[in-house]
């Protein structure tokens, strides 16, 4: 009977054994299984990284060359007021108006240079200038920002011309200026009868 337990007990061993094998065979796959996922992940991490850091770097370059083309737009904005003042300077002398033309023509001047310093300088360098004058003078960069509201305004509340509609469709209204056509009030353009 001795000799059953001993084999029994052999066999109870060697399964042990070949269990005890599987099992660190088992942890070990286990183990490297866990480090080819954790590779995997880093280089899916820095994948990610990369592609972010390239998206945020598109991302800055578009914004910057929207600002630079606001910028250009805006200096020629205020290159065609400079423009504008110096016909009005021209306009003065024809005139005889000499004080009023030189005043206009020292405005445009400045103006003109406005246009330059907004087409070379950066952005933030421009707010940080306006930002430094606005505490050195606040009277007069108030007196500055009402002015060129004011400009602004007349500006953009010129009035539109409609006779373009016309001109483009190639409708030729024999009516006289200002005589209502029926069922319009004055000047409404819309219809053909005549009153």
């Amino acid at each position: 009977m001795s000799e059953r337990n001993d084999m029994a007990g052999d066999r109870r061993t060697k399964r042990a054994a070949r269990i005890g094998d599987s099992l660190d065979s088992i942890k070990q796959q286990a183990k490297g299984a866990a480090r080819d996922i954790g590779a995997q992940a880093g280089a899916a991490s820095a994948a990610a990284q990369r592609e972010v850091g390239r998206l945020g770097e598109q991302m800055r370059d578009a914004a910057a060359s929207l600002i630079d083309e606001q910028k250009e737009r805006m200096a020629m904005a205020v290159h065609g007021i400079a423009d504008m003042l110096r016909r009005t300077a021209d306009t003065l002398e024809r005139e005889n108006n000499a004080t009023a033309a030189h005043y206009a023509d020292r405005a445009a001047a400045q103006v003109d240079r406005l246009s330059e310093t907004v087409r070379n300088r950066e952005l933030g360098e421009m707010v940080a200038s306006t930002e430094a004058f606005a505490r050195r003078q606040p009277a007069l960069f108030i007196a500055g920002a009402v002015a060129a509201g004011f400009v602004l305004g007349r500006l953009l509340a010129r009035p539109v011309r409609h006779d373009y509609a016309l001109r483009d469709t190639g409708y030729r209204s024999d009516r006289p200026a200002g005589e209502p056509m029926a069922g319009y009030g004055v000047g409404s353009g819309v219809g053909e009868e005549r009153v």
